[in-house]
């Protein structure tokens, strides 16, 4: 069988909701899928997988420090890409995310 790749979601409230019922149903067999609000929820997996995909809720506090927390702290794991649900990210390409070659949307 192939390693699903993993996805980890930093979800807000507003996305919560669909991520439990519409992201994990449709996207589980692919992806192993980690939800989470700090590092802690993500470590694990990062150290099993050797790349990521990122994807960020709406603004949230603390949001562009875990984003720049998982790509310095995430070991071997590269990210492969990192998806906003945010118009405006200026505020989040901070030279830790400009920095590790991968595309950002």
């Amino acid at each position: 069988s192939t390693a699903r790749e993993l996805l980890l979601v930093i979800p807000s409230a507003e996305i919560q909701p669909l991520v439990e019922s519409i992201v994990k149903p449709k996207l589980s067999s692919s992806f192993e899928i980690v939800v989470g609000k700090d590092f802690a929820s993500f470590e694990a997996a990062l150290a099993s997988h050797p790349s990521f995909v990122l994807c960020c809720g709406m603004f949230m506090p603390g949001l562009k420090e875990l984003v720049v927390q998982i790509i310095e702290q995430s070991g071997r794991a590269k990210p492969r890409w990192i998806h906003s649900l945010l118009a405006g990210v200026d505020h989040l390409l901070t030279p830790a995310v400009t920095t590790s070659g991968c595309p950002w949307t």
